[in-house]
C-alpha cells in the first residue's frame, strides 16, 4: 500500500510540475510538444524535453518536414 502513495505522490507532483508557469516566460508551457512542427528550436520551447527542431523525411512520400524532438 505504501508503493501506492508514493507513486500517487509522485503523479500529483510531475502534474503540479508541468503545469507551472516557466520563470521568464509570458504564457503557460506544458510538456507535450513533441511532434509538433517547427521551423527553429525557438518553436521548440517551453516545460519539454523535445526541445529541438529536427528536419525528417517521410517514408511513403519523400517529402520533408520539420517537427520537435528529443533525437533526430
Amino acid at each position: 500500500m505504501a508503493q501506492v502513495n508514493k507513486f500517487a505522490i509522485f503523479f500529483l507532483l510531475l502534474l503540479a510540475i508541468t503545469i507551472v508557469d516557466m520563470p521568464g516566460s509570458s504564457k503557460l508551457q506544458v510538456m507535450g510538444s513533441c511532434g509538433d512542427s517547427c521551423t527553429s528550436n525557438s518553436d521548440c520551447t517551453g516545460f519539454t524535453l523535445c526541445r529541438w527542431c529536427f528536419e525528417k523525411t517521410n517514408p511513403f512520400d519523400n517529402s520533408k518536414y520539420k517537427t520537435c524532438s528529443i533525437l533526430p
